[in-house]
């Protein structure tokens, strides 16, 4: 199926005990770019792996880019943002370091470039959340996805998230009921090796991820990634391990923010290199919730919601983009960038209303999706904006 979009004329996620590791990745429909045209390759999704999507493609492109360190983001959301109950202290900053090591010597061993350690706390959140439901899920109990939470808690350019956990399981009553001593506090058990199941996650991820279709192996080596968010909890039984790994190559004027009052998206920023802003994607989701968390907590991968419109720079004088079936075409009410040589600057805005007119509340998803001009299509964001 081919989709095209082009201007026409206005003519016309203990050593004494039995442990269970489990692992997921994201899994969203995968495209490929032919010119001006939009091939749906495949529209499943792979459980346990990670599927580049590559975005449908307006005429008429912009110019260069690559990334930056930063952290934060103005997003207008549903819930409080919840916080770790633990972010920095040494014991867990040293276990992040540790981790952080294990990922960069896989990523060397393949030739890939090191990730830097990002700030964002999505991670940190969502492990907690696993060592306290002990169900592995990439849902947050809220009913948020990870590229959702990750915007929620700052999140400023694009996540995909490998999680990892490891369970105490134990069929004896007896035993079963020592455990819920032990995690009360009630009584002692061997605590977790901590490093030990790092190890043990990492390695599952990087040479026993058959199963997975190598999704977690995938995520770990994409060289575009430039950092990792890493969420790690444990009691004195159970263990969980969250990565997101980010791509940031955006430096942030304005981020990417939505006032409710007026519909309007707005963004500024800067990219430096060579990579071309290729367009901008709107995707659907409704808006989480606790039954999203019960309805799809067993799932082993999650979509990125629903391809909904596509935003495009406005036409040349006399030019108008043609209604397409499948997603909406909205035209920027701004669309400024300019190129110095070595970066590129831009501002653009557009109005939201026409497509949450339609959908109403939910979260919309902004996808910029740039073009390393001798490799391919790299996912610069998956920002959640919620109305509601």
């Amino acid at each position: 199926m081919k989709r095209n979009v082009s201007y026409q004329s206005n003519k016309g996620r203990t050593a004494a005990f039995v442990a269970a590791v489990a692992l997921a990745t994201i899994g969203i429909a995968l495209y490929m770019i032919t010119g001006g045209n939009l091939l749906k390759i495949t529209d499943f999704i792979r459980p346990n792996a990670e599927v580049k999507s590559a975005p449908p493609i307006a005429s008429g492109q912009t110019d260069k880019k690559q990334y930056q360190e930063k952290d934060n983001i103005s997003s207008d959301n549903p819930a409080s943002s919840p916080q770790p109950s633990s972010v920095h202290n040494s014991q867990l900053d040293e276990y992040r370091r540790y981790a952080l090591e294990k990922i960069n010597e896989d990523r060397q061993k393949f030739g890939k470039q090191p990730v830097y350690l990002s700030t964002n706390v999505a991670a940190q959140v969502h492990a907690e959340e696993l060592v306290q439901t002990r169900h592995l899920s990439h849902w947050t109990t809220d009913g948020m996805k990870p590229y959702m939470r990750y915007s929620v808690n700052g999140g400023i350019g694009y996540v995909a998230q490998n999680a990892a956990a490891q369970y105490t399981q134990i069929d004896d009553p007896v035993f079963k009921s020592r455990i819920d001593a032990c995690k009360r506090g009630l009584a002692y058990c061997d605590p977790v090796d901590i490093k030990k199941a790092i190890d043990t996650a990492e390695y599952n991820m990087m040479y026993n991820d058959a199963e997975s279709e190598w999704g977690h192996k995938d995520n770990i080596l994409d060289k575009y990634h430039t950092h990792v968010s890493i969420g790690i909890a444990y009691d004195s039984v159970d263990f969980a391990m969250v990565q997101n790994f980010e791509n940031q190559y955006i430096m942030w004027d304005k981020q990417i923010g939505y006032e409710k009052s007026t519909g309007i998206v707005t963004m500024k920023g800067k990219i430096e290199g060579d990579i071309e802003l290729q367009t901008i994607n709107i995707y659907y989701d409704p808006l989480p919730k606790s039954q999203t968390y019960g309805d799809n907590y067993n799932k082993t991968s999650y979509g990125g919601g629903t391809l909904e419109a596509l935003v495009v720079k406005p036409a040349p004088f006399g030019y108008t983009y043609p209604e397409t079936q499948g997603y909406m075409i909205m035209v920027a009410n701004k669309w400024d960038i300019t190129n110095n040589g070595t970066a590129e600057q831009f501002a653009i805005e557009f109005s939201l209303n026409r497509l949450s007119s339609q959908y109403g509340d939910g979260a919309y998803t902004v996808i910029l999706w740039g073009k390393d001009k001798s490799e391919g299509n790299i996912p610069l964001t998956n920002i959640a904006l919620f109305k509601n």
